[in-house]
């Protein structure tokens, strides 16, 4: 792998924002505006979406040497995106959490986060074709479909295999985690050899999980 970049650094966590002001004591547009302040957000939620109940999302702002692409606030749930990593993104959460906490006298402590969920989106490249060796009877069924689609449409088309996915069963879990993917970079020639990836994991794991594979997939090409 070379040329890695993080596109999207997304951390998450599970909490119930009413527990940690109990008696209802916050003005939420007092909040909104010192936390735009706070985190110099370019983009800050209306007064009057706090009626939506939709949530609501803050758009860039800085702590620090971390750009925050975005902060969104649910009734339950707290989601940060950066493009650096999502440890950088669970740290700003946490840095507001208590942040909020002893601006506004909340009765936050960390325990009170039930669960905590990542997603991470990556760019790179490598030097071979990176799925072709992956499934050989997935590459047989690619030329076999090249060749009807000549017959039909009377010009060469080089069927290969240019998305890889491992998801759980959708009928376990009910609110579904995103699928490990790996695919054709948008605007990509195949044989540029250029990547998108996500996967529900921090980025760091995600990119070793990445590193291993592609050396699992260069092993098969010297078998």
């Amino acid at each position: 792998m070379k040329n890695v970049s993080v596109f999207m650094a997304r951390s998450f966590a599970f909490i119930d924002l009413s527990l940690i002001d109990p008696k209802g004591r916050v003005f939420w547009p007092d909040l909104i505006k010192e936390l735009a302040k706070e985190f110099s957000f370019q983009k800050s939620p209306q007064p009057s979406e706090l009626e939506e109940k939709k949530g609501l999302e803050f758009r860039l702002g800085k702590t620090r040497d971390v750009v925050i692409d975005a902060l969104k606030l649910f009734d339950t749930l707290v989601v940060v995106e950066t493009h650096s990593n999502t440890s950088d993104s669970e740290e700003v959460l946490d840095e507001l959490l208590q942040w909020a906490n002893g601006k506004f006298a909340l009765t936050y402590t960390s325990n009170m986060i039930r669960g905590r969920g990542y997603v991470s989106d990556v760019f790179f490249e490598t030097d071979f074709p990176l799925l072709d060796e992956v499934c050989k009877p997935l590459t047989t069924l690619g030329a076999k479909t090249s060749a009807a689609m000549a017959n039909i449409w009377h010009e060469q088309l080089e069927y290969r295999p240019i998305h890889l996915s491992v998801g759980h069963d959708p009928l376990i879990k009910k609110n579904g985690i995103a699928p490990f993917s790996i695919q054709l970079r948008t605007e990509s020639h195949i044989s540029d050899n250029r990547w998108f990836s996500e996967a529900p994991l921090p980025t760091d794991l995600h990119i070793k999980l990445l590193e291993e594979f592609e050396a699992d997939v260069l092993a098969l090409k010297k078998v």
